[in-house]
């Protein structure tokens, strides 16, 4: 009988040495490899696992004006050019450029402007946070007042040149063709409009809604034959408040109106 007992507390034991010490070292290596990715993912910074680079856009709080009308576009290259416009006391956009510097942790960026001022941004996910001077982020209710968005983008419309075939429901016949580019490295638009060379900027926007600066366009001031199609081309573009795309057209549209201009690709008027 005792010889029966001894063996089944030796039995026990065995088994308890054979099962019970593996599932502890189970629960620790889980335990590790946990610890472990969330070190990875706190090591991914902005600079290296976001799309920073692009445009972004906004209205930053301000003492004396209705707001800093705000556009920075960040580019690969650490460089940055930035406009602004305090609305409501300057009709004209104030432009500046410079390099943009990291922090150690690859998440907030300094604007060094060539002029020596400079601003600080946390970078986030198609969004900036606009720093206070000690470097923190703003706090309550206003927080949200100071965050630059980024522009959308469409590659079925950037990058690529429109030649104009209809203007206000007419077909267009000029000797030079009026044309534009959205160019998304910068977010500017550039073209011609039949008579003069334009740039200006714009902003891509959810459901195919567009916004094109007209205070910070710039254009040659050359006399032609045809300006009075220029100028009502130059109407159109900066009227649009939305586009659309099919069939190989491009057209840009006010509300559910008819199209005010269409276009197509410059290779298929070639």
């Amino acid at each position: 009988m005792k010889t029966t007992l001894l063996a089944s507390i030796l039995a026990v034991l065995l088994l308890c040495s054979l099962g019970c010490a593996p599932a502890t070292q189970k629960t620790q290596s889980n335990a590790g490899t946990a610890t472990a990715v969330q070190n990875t993912a706190d090591n991914h910074s902005s600079r290296d696992s976001l799309d920073w680079y692009g445009t972004y856009n906004g209205v930053l709080p301000c003492a004396d004006c209705q707001g800093i009308q705000t556009r920075i576009t960040l580019r690969k290259d650490n460089t940055f050019t930035k406009a602004v416009k305090y609305l409501g006391k300057d009709s004209r956009s104030r432009f500046s450029q410079g390099t943009i510097q990291w922090d150690d942790q690859g998440s907030t960026i300094t604007l060094a402007e060539s002029r020596g001022k400079t601003g600080r941004y946390k970078v986030g996910e198609n969004i900036l946070f606009h720093l206070d001077r000690n470097g923190n982020m703003i706090a309550g209710d206003s927080a949200q007042k100071y965050q630059l968005m980024k522009n959308a983008v469409d590659p079925d419309i950037e990058n690529i040149t429109w030649v104009l075939v209809e203007l206000n429901g007419a077909k267009i016949s000029m000797e030079k063709t009026p044309h534009l580019t959205f160019n998304s490295d910068n977010a500017s638009v550039t073209g011609n409009d039949g008579c003069n060379a334009f740039n200006a900027a714009y902003t891509l926007k959810p459901n195919q809604r567009i916004d094109i600066d007209d205070t910070a366009m710039i254009s040659t001031l050359m006399a032609c034959d045809n300006m009075e199609t220029a100028a009502q081309f130059i109407k159109a573009v900066l009227k649009a408040d939305n586009y659309t795309v099919a069939d190989g057209t491009f057209s840009l549209n006010k509300a559910r109106m008819a199209p005010l201009a269409k276009f197509k690709k410059a290779q298929e008027q070639l």
